[in-house]
């Protein structure tokens, strides 16, 4: 076979593959809508296999995984409550985590299965078990960006999204 012939069966492979894979992907909604969280903070410390988001704010962003693509914010209330309902509940199958921050200037990077929030004022903690990264005592200008859960609200997401 030349050179040719083999350029344009990849070609036409490939473009096979993206046409299938945009078509399983773009328009099903036949699934839930699932929705991810993002957590932010002044700092984190992780002591004891616990995490504590210092400086976090009362609402948390959320947005919804393809193809709903609806985004906004919740209250911290209405994440809690919603950690325990449902029948793949936060609760009942911790979400991962992924946690980026700062330490000395320098990007780390942490994965982690979370449970049991406990929130007070301005802070919220999470016992954590590192699945990927080194732990640390304190991080600079969290990002915790949460697993996705199944609509476990009482209502319809869409009244806080849409």
């Amino acid at each position: 076979m030349n050179i040719s012939a083999k350029l344009i069966g990849t070609v036409a492979m490939l473009g096979f593959m993206a046409v299938t894979a945009t078509a399983q992907s773009s328009d099903d909604t036949s699934k839930p809508e699932s929705y991810l969280f993002i957590e932010t903070a002044d700092r984190a410390t992780l002591s004891n296999g616990t995490m504590t988001l210092h400086g976090v704010s009362s609402d948390v962003p959320v947005f919804a995984d393809r193809p709903y693509r609806s985004a906004g914010q919740i209250s911290r209330a209405d994440l809690l409550e919603a950690w325990s309902k449902g029948q793949d509940s936060f609760e009942s199958d911790p979400p991962n985590a992924a946690i980026t921050g700062s330490i000395d200037g320098k990007q780390v990077v942490l994965i982690a299965e979370i449970k049991q929030p406990k929130v007070d004022g301005d802070w919220v903690s999470y016992e954590v078990n590192i699945l990927e990264g080194v732990e640390f005592s304190e991080l600079k200008n969290p990002v915790m960006v949460i697993d996705d859960i199944i609509d476990s609200f009482d209502s319809d997401m869409c009244r806080v999204l849409c």
